[in-house]
């Protein structure tokens, strides 16, 4: 029932090394500090960026996904845990080959993450790719559809801010089947922001700096969107890996204005997105002192309800 809303993703390199750690029966036994709720099978910035180098990465998800598909690995009955694929954007030399040896796992992957989406346009542009793809290798034994597969675009550049209205719209309208979630890249934002200028006191910021101007702008641009067609949006890593103040920091800002979750790029992050995301006890006790005092003012005819000296219907 209803989109789900993860707390934490985890980059997922695909490289034998990794991905040997997800995929095996007592795969739990490698993320003892906390499981996330989704894997992200990394094809992308994780991987160098040359045709051997893709293949090998291609070859290797293909190989793991196969052990669910062959009925080797029972993954699901391991954990909730979701597997995303990302894929190469689809202007590279690299897209249709992924999405190719992608499409025959639809079955066993949740959704699929493509990166630097631009405008609306390229989002239908992928799920026709999709759609066409899926048609040349439908199976005998039932009518296969990619319906079920989410979609988790990344809008990482300039242009995708600035569309991100009209994305978003027709996300929520035209996909709603796909709908994922939108990811927010602040890295490649950054460098496309930059267009080549050296700026190295800005650069040496980082996208880690939680109070930068431009940053803060992008972000509440796409929560807006996000916020207005109802959409799940997930904060960009925090590339300070052992840093878990930080980290901490970083996910209280975010989850506080609006962010669904948040990716990581180490297991060890994993605990402390998962922490902070999750529902407190005391914002439940909050809950449900809100919808009593609601009931109450209801009762006694009140226009507008106040709790704790505050009021808390506008």
């Amino acid at each position: 029932g209803g989109i789900r809303r993860f707390k934490s993703l985890l980059f997922t390199p695909g490289r034998q090394k990794f991905l040997s750690k997800v995929f095996v029966d007592n795969f739990k036994d490698n993320y003892k500090l906390a499981v996330p709720d989704a894997f992200i099978l990394d094809l992308e910035d994780s991987i160098p960026e040359n045709n051997e180098a893709k293949s090998s990465a291609r070859q290797a998800i293909v190989e793991s996904l196969s052990k669910i598909k062959d009925k080797k690995l029972d993954f699901k009955s391991n954990t909730n845990a979701k597997l995303i694929v990302r894929v190469n954007q689809i202007n590279s030399d690299w897209f249709q080959h992924d999405i190719d040896a992608i499409l025959p796992f639809h079955n066993e992957i949740y959704g699929i993450s493509i990166p630097k989406i631009g405008d609306h346009k390229e989002l239908l542009y992928f799920q026709f790719t999709l759609s066409q793809r899926l048609s040349k290798i439908k199976t005998n034994s039932h009518s296969s559809s990619t319906t079920h597969l989410k979609f988790f675009p990344w809008l990482e550049t300039t242009d995708a801010i600035l569309n991100a209205p009209q994305i978003c719209q027709t996300f929520s309208q035209d996909l709603t089947q796909h709908l994922g979630g939108i990811c927010f890249g602040a890295d490649d934002f950054l460098t496309s922001y930059l267009d080549g200028k050296l700026n190295v006191s800005f650069l040496a910021q980082g996208s880690d700096q939680i109070q930068n101007p431009i940053l803060s702008k992008a972000r509440l641009d796409l929560l807006l969107s996000a916020s207005r067609y109802k959409i799940p949006i997930y904060e960009s890593p925090y590339i300070d890996i052992y840093n878990l103040e930080g980290l901490r920091e970083k996910c209280r800002v975010m989850k506080g204005v609006g962010f669904d979750g948040m990716f990581a790029i180490h297991p060890g992050q994993v605990e402390e997105i998962n922490k902070e995301w999750e529902v407190s006890e005391g914002d439940l006790e909050m809950a449900r002192k809100i919808v009593q005092a609601y009931e109450e003012g209801e009762n006694k005819g009140s226009g507008a309800v106040k709790l704790n000296g505050k009021m808390i219907d506008g």
